[in-house]
């Protein structure tokens, strides 16, 4: 979602915190109440719509009570905030992946194609605009486009930014998206991430997060394993959560996106407590996919049946004519490398592939 009156940007002084806060006074009056859980948030606040800014509400485009026509049009659009009425269905099975799979942007500059096991390929990179269709034909199309060898597993990455994203979900076609996907082999992919801003009303975020549930549900029911991504702000949030997917076993797999949440190091630590209780009352049935995160592998990948981190610093670095090697203290460092103009950089680009799997491995191994 969109907003013409506000520019919604994570702010640590809104964060929901129940341990330090009280629940804010006009809470438990609202409408929502039953879904949000309201907010705990430092004094000052009397409800969510205090972070409402908006010189005139009524050309606001976010789900804001201040603007009832609008925000009307956005809950009957995704049938209710409640995850209730998501069907239940039966889920495909996903495959096997290697702990850490790199992230492909573009196919320029390797000469020879990308032949380890497996990559992971950004969807808005695969679909045309505005119409929210495929780009291509066929797995080979594909896999030419981004060099990548015939035998590499594929994952899609759902994660854009708010404007992209509000592009797929009102012109895409999920019923064709499964089918083109399954075509070019796709193992699974993680549903897209709706944005859940600490200074908007909560019923923006309630908004954002039924949009990511009923996308999953869309492409994971007809027969493509999808990761539920989980953009939880509050403590009621993650609840939702535990009682979704310990419900329901059609649920395999989860994501969660450090990168948005590690521009806030202080709040990382409130997350990965919450997605290590998620692995513990699931009974480690479920694969955590993370984007970024590297230094919560250690305390995370013990949790869950499968960790697959995804990554896009091999790519990063490759082109940026870095070399990743793993430092005395164990930590990735980059150094310098000369390549001669023209050169491929296939073999920097899997070298770097090789050091960032090998680091995942170790963190690993000591869960």
């Amino acid at each position: 979602m969109t907003s013409t009156g506000i520019r919604a940007r994570q702010t640590a002084s809104y964060w929901h915190d129940s341990s330090r806060h009280p629940l804010a006074l006009g809470c438990t009056d609202c409408a929502f109440f039953d879904e949000c859980g309201g907010l705990n948030v430092p004094p000052g606040i009397f409800d969510c719509g205090d972070f409402c800014t908006c010189w005139s509400p009524k050309d606001c485009d976010i789900p804001c009570p201040k603007n009832p026509k609008t925000l009307h049009r956005y809950v009957r659009e995704v049938r209710g905030v409640t995850w209730e009425n998501i069907p239940r269905f039966d889920s495909a099975a996903i495959g096997s992946f290697p702990v850490s799979v790199p992230i492909i942007y573009h196919g320029s500059s390797r000469l020879v194609p990308y032949d380890g096991e497996a990559a992971a390929l950004m969807l808005y990179d695969l679909l045309s605009f505005p119409s929210a269709t495929l780009k291509y034909s066929s797995r080979e199309e594909l896999y030419e486009k981004f060099s990548l060898a015939p035998d590499v597993k594929l994952m899609v990455c759902g994660v854009a930014g708010d404007r992209e994203l509000s592009r797929i979900w009102s012109h895409l076609d999920a019923a064709t998206l499964v089918a083109g996907f399954i075509k070019f082999g796709v193992q699974l992919m993680t549903s897209p991430n709706f944005s859940v801003f600490s200074n908007v009303p909560r019923t923006d975020n309630l908004v954002s997060q039924k949009r990511i549930v009923t996308l999953w549900h869309e492409l994971s029911s007809r027969g493509l394993p999808t990761a539920l991504h989980l953009n939880p702000r509050t403590d009621a949030d993650w609840n939702r959560i535990f009682e979704f997917v310990t419900e329901r076993d059609e649920v395999t797999s989860v994501c969660f996106e450090f990168g948005t949440v590690g521009r806030y190091k202080s709040r990382i630590p409130w997350h990965v407590e919450r997605l290590r209780y998620l692995g513990q009352v699931t009974s480690s049935r479920l694969t955590l996919v993370a984007k970024g995160g590297l230094p919560f592998v250690e305390e995370l990948g013990g949790w869950f049946r499968e960790y697959v981190f995804l990554e896009s610093e091999s790519f990063v670095r490759t082109h940026k004519r870095k070399k990743l090697v793993i430092g005395n203290g164990g930590e990735l460092v980059r150094s310098d490398t000369m390549t001669l103009k023209g050169q491929s950089l296939h073999d920097l680009f899997h070298e770097n592939c090789g050091v960032v799997r090998t680091h995942v491995e170790r963190q690993l191994r000591q869960t």
